[in-house]
């Protein structure tokens, strides 16, 4: 992947696969990592190019999310 930056972002627990897979589906945007599906901690990296389609993508997404902090998952 291209120079790339991480999004830490946390959902409801129970839409956790509902954005990895809408997320991954869109080609090369990004890739996810869920780093505790239970609390709804959702890592998000895609290449710097990308990060406006990335974003338009999680506010057309339908569902809540909030940025979060490395500090709030530990």
């Amino acid at each position: 992947m291209a120079e790339s930056e991480s999004l830490l972002i946390k959902v409801n627990p129970e839409e956790v696969i509902f954005f990895d897979k809408i997320i991954e589906s869109i080609d090369n945007l990004a890739i996810v990592t869920v780093i505790n599906g239970k609390k709804g901690f959702i890592e998000i990296k895609s290449p710097f190019s990308l990060r406006s389609e990335l974003l338009e993508v999680l506010d057309n997404i339908g569902k809540k999310y909030e940025f979060i902090s490395e500090q709030e998952i530990k």
